[in-house]
This record gives structure tokens, C-alpha cells and sequence, in this order.
């Protein structure tokens, strides 16, 4: 059933003639309401016209839509970052600037709000996705972009990003604070892929006789979804079928921890990767052994593919205070990445910590949804 539509209109600063500043006119939007198995859908502006500093005002803020898609990879293969088209078609708003007489991309932002638990508010919102054109950098995208995104979020919301370390300086400036820090790890190639499914099968034999089993019925799916939001904090029933079936296989589930993958183009990501575990205040080393085989197995399909040629390469997401896991995917010959993602916050109220349910996770999903 379609969500009922209400509509408000939001002023935003506009200086006429000014080809030096980062102006924009008004807008109208479209909120559309919350489910209680995916985001809530942000608001839609509709019309927004944008001056870019130095460059003038022939270019629009509007909504993306499908036949943006394209554009939309391309741009983001362009700075290099990862994109998933059924990924984006889950996001509740994806903005964009475009310039006016070509309709060509200057950048793009996203907003995802999950509901709470019970489905009867809205709790948390990702923004993702702000990539501004390297031609169009400098001249106040990344900055228009943000500030629409979040003037129009719902206030009962606590927003949440993952910002690199070039954007991070942006972000802090709009009031966001560090709640904690990522690492990227990477196994690319099938000689790399190769030795490491090899040492990943030395060193789990011993793990191979547990309950864990394949993600393949529906009650299976619903396990998956409860632990996931146990451990993340709000329900993406939604997201979670859409990267589950993105693989043919590996998700795999058994009493105390799931483990999924998702593709995006040729690359395979292992995550949402998770613990459930009675004590929230548990050590790293007690989490370990619960989720070594659902993991493992995870790990080991992805890398199957990637020695077979049908991927090339295997990444996850892990906090940098999962020093075992770390060390762990170091000895199977992962490749640890120098730079840190920061996972960040905004609000008077908002953590400034992780959170004690995050403890749970291994492995998160993506950098644009949490």
C-alpha cells in the first residue's frame, strides 16, 4: 500500500546574483510515512535551484529517480566508491545537483530512516552517498547538499554517518562528533583469494561440526532479521533480503550469530556480521568463538568466487576495536587499509561512544546504510 503523502515547503537562503556564494532558492517536499520492515521515506524536493560558487547558478537540486542510475555509477566509479542499484532503490531520498542545459551530475547525498523497534517512531537516519564530481569540487556542493539533507529530517531521528577521512572536516563543521573508527579490509585477486581460503579452512576445522547452517527458509530470514536488529539497533528487513539475494550463497545463520554477503558490481562484501550475546558489556574474546563458523563460511564462499574469477575481490567493514578479528583476517592474508573511516553522530543527544549494542557486530554492512 502506497504511504500517504504530506507535503510542506522549506525556505532555504537565496542572495540573487551571486556568482561568488553557494546559494539556493526555495524547495518543495514530499515525507512520505515510516514502515516497520524498512526506512522511512525522507522528504522529496521537488525544485530547488542552486548557485555554485564561482560557476553561477545554472544548475538544479531535485530528487533522483531509475533513470538516473547510470549517471549516478558512473559519477560514483569516478572517485572510486562502491554503488549497489538495488541498494538505492531501498534509500527513502537520494538528492542530487545537477547543471541545468546538460543534466549532468555535480554530486548526490542519500537519507535512510529506520523506524524503532516497534514501528511507531522514527530513530535513526544514515546519510550517505555525498560524493561531489572532482570537477565540481570546491564551489559548495557537498555543503548544499548536506544542509537540505538534514534540514528535513525528522526531528525525532538521531543521524548517523560514516565520513572518509577528506570529508570528515565538512561534517564536523555541521555539528557531527566521532563515535567510532572503521577499518577496510580487502583480499583482491585470485592468487590472494586462494592462499587465503586455503589458511581459512587450516585454521576452522575445528569449527565445522556447530548448528550453523544456510540462510534458506523463511524462518531462517526471520532469525537473521531479529539478531540484526539487536545488534544494529532498528529493523532494514528490507535492505537485509536486498543484499541476501544480491548472493547466490553465503548467508549463513546458527543460535548466536549470523553472518551475510552482499554484492556490489564485482566485488563481494562480507556483512552485516553479528553476535548476539546476553552480556552487552562482553570482551572481544568471548564474541570470537559464537561467530567463527558463520563467519568463516561466509568468508569462504566469497573467496571461492573470487579464485573461481566470478568476483574480484572480498572487503569488510570492522570496527578498529576488534583487535582479534583484526589480527584474524591479517593471518588469512587480508589486507588492512591505511586510511580509517569515522562513524559519526549529530545531536545534542546523540552517543558519543559506540553503542553498547554495536559490541555485537564483526562485520557491518555498508558505509551508506550502517
Amino acid at each position: 500500500m502506497a504511504a500517504r503523502a504530506s507535503f510542506a515547503r522549506t525556505r532555504l537562503p537565496y542572495t540573487s546574483g551571486s556568482g561568488n556564494k553557494t546559494t539556493t532558492r526555495s524547495s518543495v517536499i514530499c515525507r512520505s510515512s515510516s514502515s516497520a520492515a524498512g526506512p522511512s521515506s525522507s522528504p522529496v524536493v521537488v525544485a530547488t535551484e542552486v548557485c555554485l560558487r564561482d560557476l553561477g547558478c545554472d544548475f538544479v537540486l531535485r530528487s533522483l529517480g531509475e533513470e538516473d542510475m547510470e549517471k549516478v555509477k558512473d559519477m560514483l566509479s569516478s572517485v572510486d566508491f562502491d554503488v549497489s542499484v538495488d541498494d538505492w532503490r531501498e534509500v527513502g531520498t537520494a538528492l542530487a545537483i545537477c547543471e541545468k542545459s546538460t543534466n549532468a551530475l555535480v554530486g548526490s547525498v542519500t537519507t535512510y530512516t529506520y523506524p524503532s523497534k516497534t514501528g511507531d517512531e522514527e530513530t535513526m537516519t544514515w546519510l550517505g552517498n555525498l560524493v561531489v564530481h572532482p570537477e565540481y569540487r570546491s564551489r559548495g556542493a557537498a555543503s548544499i547538499l548536506l544542509d537540505v539533507a538534514l534540514s528535513n529530517l525528522p526531528a525525532t531521528t538521531t543521524t548517523f554517518l560514516d565520513a572518509s577521512p577528506q570529508g570528515h572536516h565538512l561534517y564536523e563543521k555541521h555539528g557531527f562528533r566521532d563515535v567510532m573508527h572503521i577499518m577496510t579490509f580487502e583480499c583482491k585477486g585470485a592468487m590472494a583469494a586462494g592462499h587465503a581460503l586455503r589458511e581459512l579452512r587450516r585454521r576452522t576445522g575445528s569449527y565445522s561440526d556447530g548448528d550453523v547452517r544456510p540462510v534458506s527458509t523463511e524462518r531462517d530470514i526471520e532469525i537473521v532479521e531479529a539478531m540484526d536488529e539487536a545488534v544494529f539497533g532498528a529493523p532494514r528487513a528490507n535492505l537485509i533480503e536486498t543484499w541476501r539475494t544480491s548472493c547466490t550463497h553465503g548467508s549463513y545463520v546458527d543460535d548466536n550469530a549470523y553472518a551475510l554477503a552482499h554484492r556490489r558490481g564485482r566485488t563481494l562484501f562480507v556483512g552485516p556480521c553479528g553476535v548476539v550475546s546476553s552480556n552487552a558489556g562482553a570482551v572481544e574474546e568471548e564474541l570470537l568463538p559464537p561467530a567463527l563458523d558463520a563467519i568463516s563460511r561466509t568468508l569462504g564462499d566469497c573467496l571461492l568466487e573470487v579464485e573461481g574469477g566470478m568476483a574480484d575481490k572480498v572487503m569488510l567493514y570492522v570496527p578498529k576495536s576488534r583487535t582479534a578479528w583484526r589480527n584474524w583476517l591479517c593471518e588469512l592474508g587480508f589486507h588492512e587499509h591505511d586510511e580509517t573511516t569515522t562513524r559519526m553522530s549529530l545531536g545534542d543527544d546523540a552517543p558519543r561512544e559506540e553503542l553498547p549494542i554495536w559490541k555485537g557486530f564483526v562485520a557491518l554492512g555498508t558505509l551508506d546504510f550502517g
